[in-house]
């Protein structure tokens, strides 16, 4: 509660109520869970997660190479998600949360090996016609 005096000699009273934020500095959930490197398989789904607490948690964005992700990379609350892996899929993607207090960063070093076994519809016709002769003869 304050009371003031005004220029006239009349008091004044008011009654004020402070709500105290703790200063909460953004943190990763379970850093320890969060690889550096990540290796997938040609053709397969990645998912890179980035949970944190922290107050005022407005503000998330990812980078892959230091530019921003794809649009067809799909973002969620913590995680983003690739859908199938390729080569152009390979680098080093960056999750920055920030608050008021401050930011953190992780990094994911995804790195894509195997290859990609391909048949045309040519090579399958080819293939069923020297079925079907080694069959007959």
């Amino acid at each position: 509660m304050c009371t003031g005096v005004g220029e006239a000699g009349l008091r004044e009273t008011a009654s004020v109520q402070l709500r105290l934020q703790p200063t909460t500095y953004p943190t990763f959930v379970r850093p320890e869970s969060m690889a550096a490197d990540i290796a997938k398989r040609l053709g397969s789904p990645l998912k890179l997660k980035c949970p944190a607490r922290g107050a005022d948690m407005r503000n998330l964005t990812w980078t892959k190479d230091g530019q921003s992700v794809p649009e067809s990379a799909k973002k969620n609350k913590w995680a983003l998600h690739l859908g199938s892996v390729n080569q152009q899929t390979q680098g080093k993607y960056t999750c920055t949360i920030c608050n008021t207090f401050g930011c953190i960063q992780h990094t994911f070093n995804v790195t894509i090996f195997g290859t990609y076994t391909y048949f045309s519809s040519t090579y399958l016709g080819l293939v069923g016609v020297l079925e079907e002769a080694y069959t007959k003869a």
